[in-house]
């Protein structure tokens, strides 16, 4: 048995049932969480433990990285005052005709490092490149197990373009290659990637929806991104992206799809039924002026929805840290409700709630004794971004878990989402407060508190305006 040891901090986030304990610790060994409580119970079970850590900072399970393109990581900073139709077209498309696998493999691991910097410790990832018979995608795999950080891959090809017309025999080849690479990996699964629904001919996404079938692979895609992706997928199909991948097959599978901004009432439904899972990407919506995520809507239908940085050309980094505070300040803003989503929702949706069990094959969300000891830990004093380890020895062993739940929500026999009753759930991590909030009474009306006794209502001071110069009477 290998050494133990206890990560100590001032706050230990279980995202489980024991909530946060102050002045707490966790112990592994071996790949396995043997235990955690109070730091001093922990210290006295074991005694030789190595102890990392002090009692100001703050430690919790690691962060998933629910969508982004490791494709992308040597081009950021590139695509700050474009649309996503424009950035996709003068930028993402044209570099995706060059990749390599080494290319990939070294991009791999520079945005690795950011993301483990930022306490990221499992990161879904989509390829996107039309580098046909460079299976460039394959060294993602590479670099993710140099670096030791967990995850999975999907190549994303597209072939709307003339020059990305390749047979889509060729496309599928690379899926299977990239599946059987991750087959022998100890960190890295597999999903079927599609680019988006509205960049691939029907061909190609018959095909794929197809193999996805056929192999059982689930799959990774974009849905409902932007207006102009409704706009045209009506034009060219006379229904949306959501309901064309329905239409074609590709819901038949597990899904996590990214984005879901441009859904309509009818489509959360659909999306819902069919169990798939959304991953919201606030910091490239923002820089791409693409919309804001309805959470409320989407969690409300029970569908799981997590956060992602998406890819550094539209986010300029990897940084989960920052996606995670942002998704909830976008939230407030755009509902102008500072209740609309609160540290724990955007918290639990980064660890816990998101692509779960069923949707990433590495996974980690919450501690309790037999899981796996992923952690990430945030210094007092240290420096901004958190330290995280992720030894391949350490993939978790956790428990598949339900997403979002809601009271006597049940999803699919056998699914992660069965039976689950909200009464359980964390306090902190259930559904945002209603909207509209109630707003307080219009001063002076009948429900507004009356005035203190004895005291005069202050007086707005008159401000007189000033006639601009250009216009006074001489």
């Amino acid at each position: 048995m290998s050494p133990t040891t206890v990560v100590r901090g001032g706050h230990v986030l279980t995202m489980g049932p024991a909530g946060d304990l102050t002045g707490g610790a966790v112990a592994f060994a071996d790949g396995q969480v043997l235990a955690v409580g109070p730091f001093a119970e922990v210290a006295d079970r074991f005694p030789g433990a190595e102890v990392v850590g002090d009692d100001q900072g703050v430690v919790l399970p690691g962060l998933v990285n629910g969508h982004t393109h490791l494709s992308e990581a040597l081009i950021c900073g590139m695509g700050e005052d474009l649309t996503l139709f424009e950035w996709g077209e003068r930028l993402v498309t044209p570099v995706g005709r060059h990749l390599t696998r080494e290319m990939a493999r070294v991009g791999a691991m520079l945005k690795g490092a950011e993301l483990l910097l930022s306490g990221a410790t499992c990161v879904n990832d989509m390829f996107c490149h039309t580098n046909v018979g460079s299976q460039a995608s394959l060294g993602v795999v590479d670099g993710l197990e140099e670096l030791g950080l967990r995850g999975v891959v999907a190549f994303g090809p597209e072939d709307m373009a003339e020059p990305d017309r390749h047979p889509v025999g060729d496309f599928l080849a690379e899926h299977e290659a990239l599946a059987g690479r991750c087959a022998g990996s100890r960190l890295v699964g597999f999903r079927l990637g599609v680019g988006t629904v509205l960049g691939q001919t029907d061909e190609l996404l018959a095909a794929s929806a197809r193999a996805a079938r056929e192999h059982g692979w689930a799959v990774h895609t974009h849905l409902a991104e932007v207006r102009e992706e409704v706009v045209m997928a009506r034009l060219r199909w006379g229904r949306t992206s959501v309901e064309r991948a329905a239409d074609a097959g590709l819901l038949e599978v597990p899904v996590v799809a990214g984005h879901g901004i441009w859904v309509s009432e009818g489509e959360i439904r659909l999306l819902a039924g069919a169990g798939v899972a959304v991953v919201h990407n606030p910091v490239a919506n923002m820089i791409l002026g693409s919309g804001v995520c309805p959470l409320a809507a989407l969690r409300g239908a029970g569908i799981p929805v997590g956060i992602g940085t998406d890819g550094a050309a539209s986010n300029d980094s990897q940084n989960m840290l920052e996606a995670v505070k942002t998704a909830a300040l976008l939230q407030k803003v755009a509902r102008l409700d500072p209740r609309a989503v609160s540290a724990g929702d955007v918290l639990a949706m980064a660890t816990l709630e998101g692509p779960g069990p069923s949707a990433l094959t590495a996974w980690s969300g919450r501690w309790s004794p037999a899981s796996g000891p992923t952690w990430s830990g945030c210094g007092a004093t240290g420096p901004a971004w958190p330290t995280s380890t992720t030894p391949a020895s350490r993939s978790s062993t956790a428990p598949p878990r339900p997403m979002w739940p809601t009271s006597g929500s049940t999803g699919p026999a056998g699914s992660w989402m069965v039976s689950w009753s909200a009464t359980t759930w964390p306090p902190w991590s259930r559904p945002a407060a209603p909207w509209p909030p109630p707003w307080p009474p219009r001063p002076g009306s009948a429900d507004a508190p009356a005035w203190p006794e004895g005291q005069s209502r202050p007086r707005a001071p008159l401000v007189r305006a000033r006639r601009p110069a250009s216009v006074r009477s001489t």
